[in-house]
């Protein structure tokens, strides 16, 4: 509300496989890192601050109506399994929906008025973990954004 910064997005890998949310102090609040699995593709995990043994969350491209799934641990490797949230909606147009389990709307991306597709409002549900919701849209944005936030915002 005052203009503060909020969060940051650091990125310490040239190939963008690794990238860090940081907190106002600068303290790594978590850590968004890209997985190439064998014959599914790619999930982006995501680990508490720059912890990088047990993932917390797991993301991957949806199919059907969602667009993206956020599960407990590293999804199907056993840690967690289930989709507690599922992301529907169009990230190239900043418009997109997470729901919780039972089809409630956790965190919504939603475009703002100005020009170009960097700048986006980020409205959380009160009780949803705002960082982990930050860590979520960080990781759409590395799945589906061309070019991604974080290269617009490092160049």
């Amino acid at each position: 509300a005052k203009g503060d910064l909020a969060y940051r997005v650091d990125s310490y890998d040239d190939a963008e496989a690794e990238v860090v949310l940081m907190d106002p102090a600068g303290r790594p609040a978590f850590t968004v890192r890209r997985k190439r699995l064998s014959l599914s593709g790619e999930q982006w995990l995501i680990f508490a601050g720059e912890e990088a043994r047990r993932p917390v969350y797991a993301v991957k491209r949806g199919g059907g109506k969602s667009m993206a799934r956020v599960a407990h641990g590293a999804a199907g490797s056993g840690a967690g399994g289930g989709a507690p949230f599922e992301v529907e909606g169009s990230y190239a147009r900043r418009r997109c929906v997470v729901y919780d389990g039972e089809r409630r709307v956790v965190a919504e991306v939603q475009p703002k008025e100005a020009v170009g597709t960097d700048v986006f409002r980020l409205v959380v549900q009160p009780g949803v973990d705002v960082s982990l919701a930050m860590a979520v849209v960080v990781a759409l944005d590395q799945m589906f954004a061309r070019p991604s936030l974080l290269r617009s915002w490092s160049s």
